[in-house]
């Protein structure tokens, strides 16, 4: 009986190992980005406030709730999500937006972004077990409804990379294990400064 606890617990430390690794490596292409990405407006910029509330639904956060740090056109979010399911359903998110291109919008932001993250999802149903980490890159736009909540839609990309299965007890039904490792990810998120 011992084993089997350990076995479960030995995928849940390889995911919170790789999600370690994959916000700091996020957190790392931020700050360097930052370097080269200086804004040229500093002074209106200066009268954002630094922080963003995050409320929305995508793939793969699914259900989620978090917070944004803006540092000039780039912001850094951490999430957490969840989504009613007969199985138990728990997402950490951690991205990297870039406001390009367009003037600014009433929010104060740039209209267009690119987002860069990983997602790490834990997932315990009846029969199995099952821990995913996904990145993403999706690309979308920002619609100010007033000067502090914004409505962004974005789409694009999502890749698996680990995918870690824990049996519980066999399955009574046809076992569909379909995998893609590449899959759409889409976004609706309302942003609001705190």
């Amino acid at each position: 009986m011992r084993s089997s606890k350990l076995h479960c617990l030995i995928p849940t430390c390889t995911i919170v190992i790789n999600m370690q690794f994959s916000i700091l490596a996020l957190l790392l292409f931020c700050l360097l980005s930052h370097v080269d990405l200086q804004a040229n407006d500093a002074d209106m910029q200066s009268d954002i406030p630094k922080v963003r509330g995050v409320l929305g639904c995508s793939l793969p956060a699914l259900l989620h709730i978090g917070a944004r740090y803006r540092l000039d056109d780039i912001e850094i979010g951490f999430n957490v999500g969840s989504f009613p399911a007969p199985e138990q359903l728990l997402t950490l998110s951690a991205d990297c937006v870039f406001h390009v291109f367009d003037a600014r919008n009433e929010t104060g932001n740039k209209s267009w972004f690119g987002s860069i993250g990983f997602t790490s999802m834990h997932e315990d149903g009846e029969f199995e077990i099952n821990d995913y980490v996904y990145t993403h890159l999706r690309f979308g736009h920002e619609f100010a409804l007033s000067k502090s909540i914004g409505l962004q839609l974005d789409g694009g990309l999502m890749l698996e990379l680990n995918h870690a299965e824990v049996q519980k007890k066999p399955s009574t039904w046809f076992d569909f294990d379909f995998d893609f490792p590449v899959l759409p990810s889409i976004g609706l998120t309302t942003v609001f400064y705190l």
